[in-house]
């Protein structure tokens, strides 16, 4: 996972939102095109044979703008990247990429992948159609084994540690989410038995 910052005039806001949108950066579970930006300064000076969009050449420039940040998975950085640079109106913006420390990556990419079945399984609950939830029961039981797991006591400790990255959804890691979960389902298949 990494996060891309970039600073932009405030009147571009919307175009970078619309770039970032359409090749998913900022998709975190359920939620699509999330970032953050605040205002900041930018500094700088415009050299000989530069071509500024803000300010002129030979002379420095002190203009606010907005700091954007938006947080991609690995697969999408290149490509989040050159959306940012195509349709950035600076001459040379300045975009940092950096890596992120999602703390133990086989918790993380197991705590994503639980978070999946657990969605999945809640949307098919609230539907209650029952085959579907019984096609879908070895996923559930995979569900209610990492449950029952040392992984889960683990991937628990690391979150209460605060060593999960905070834009990681949860329900997995709360007692209630995964517990109510299992008891709704099991409630169900008992009601039609």
């Amino acid at each position: 996972m990494y996060k891309i910052e970039t600073f932009i005039p405030k009147e571009s806001l919307q175009v970078i939102r619309q770039a970032l949108l359409e090749v998913d950066a900022g998709h975190i579970g359920n939620y699509r095109g999330c970032l953050s930006y605040y205002p900041v300064t930018g500094v700088w000076f415009s050299e000989e044979g530069s071509n500024p969009t803000i300010g002129r050449q030979g002379e420095w420039s002190e203009e606010p703008e907005l700091k954007v940040e938006v947080n991609v998975e690995d697969a999408n950085k290149d490509r989040t990247v050159e959306a940012i640079r195509r349709f950035h109106p600076y001459e040379e913006p300045v975009i940092n990429v950096i890596k992120l420390d999602t703390g133990d990556s086989a918790a993380f990419k197991r705590i994503k992948e639980m978070e999946t079945i657990l969605d999945t399984a809640l949307q098919k609950l609230g539907a209650e159609d029952i085959e579907e939830l019984k096609a879908y029961q070895p996923e559930i039981d995979r569900l209610a084994a990492y449950y029952s797991s040392q992984d889960w006591k683990d991937d628990f400790a690391l979150d209460e540690a605060g060593k999960l990255p905070a834009d990681l959804k949860r329900g997995v890691l709360s007692e209630d989410g995964i517990y109510n979960m299992l008891e709704r389902y099991k409630e169900l298949l008992d009601s039609i038995d």
